[in-house]
């Protein structure tokens, strides 16, 4: 199983929708992890300092040892749930951690880009893992967190219903959280849809 950890010094009360509220405390968080769980037999760390090596301009040919560990490493339940949108949506900076292994966001998805290839050719990868990057690559370029003039946050991205297209296959326990989970980066004020 995987999860998120927010570093999120001087928190404060809560108020609004669980959507809305976990959003506004991701983008005031100054750093989020992105645990992807304990190192496995199929060896996620090892797939993490390989996407390193790759980043960092040592690619080396993918045999299919590596091939095993990459794929085992995107297909696990993070990269489907849909509440890592939100996750990596409003985060500043991104650590990926597996194990004992950790790497630095933007490194974790340059490393993927030149492994993309390789990847897309997983029907079930090609879908899931493609948006996260965009958003966890982004996470350099977002600004500190200001909440808008309702005091609605400012992960803004997408009206709902572009959001519930682009995401309507992700998984979720209560099938309604794949609308609340998008709510906190949603351009639409929940009070005028009725969802507040």
């Amino acid at each position: 199983m995987g999860g998120c950890a927010v570093h999120q010094p001087g928190r404060h009360g809560r108020e609004g929708t669980a959507g809305s509220v976990h959003g506004q405390n991701l983008a005031k968080a100054s750093r989020v992890i992105v645990w992807l769980g304990e190192a496995t037999a199929n060896g996620g760390d090892a797939a993490l300092e390989y996407i390193r090596a790759v980043s960092d301009g040592q690619f080396t040919a993918i045999d299919e040892t590596k091939k095993e560990v990459i794929v085992d490493l995107l297909g696990r339940s993070w990269f489907q749930r849909i509440w890592v949108i939100q996750e990596v949506a409003a985060a500043r900076h991104v650590v990926v951690k597996c194990g004992r292994t950790e790497i630095d966001g933007y490194a974790f998805c340059s490393g993927l880009g030149v492994l993309a290839p390789f990847y897309n050719t997983h029907p079930d990868l090609s879908s899931l893992v493609p948006p996260v990057t965009y958003l966890i690559r982004g996470a350099v370029f977002r600004p500190r967190y200001q909440p808008g003039p309702s005091g609605r946050s400012s992960v803004a991205i997408r009206p709902l219903s572009e959001l519930v297209d682009m995401f309507h296959a992700r998984k979720a326990t209560d099938r309604r959280d794949k609308v609340y989970a998008l709510l906190g980066i949603s351009l639409d004020d929940p009070s005028e849809a009725g969802l507040s």
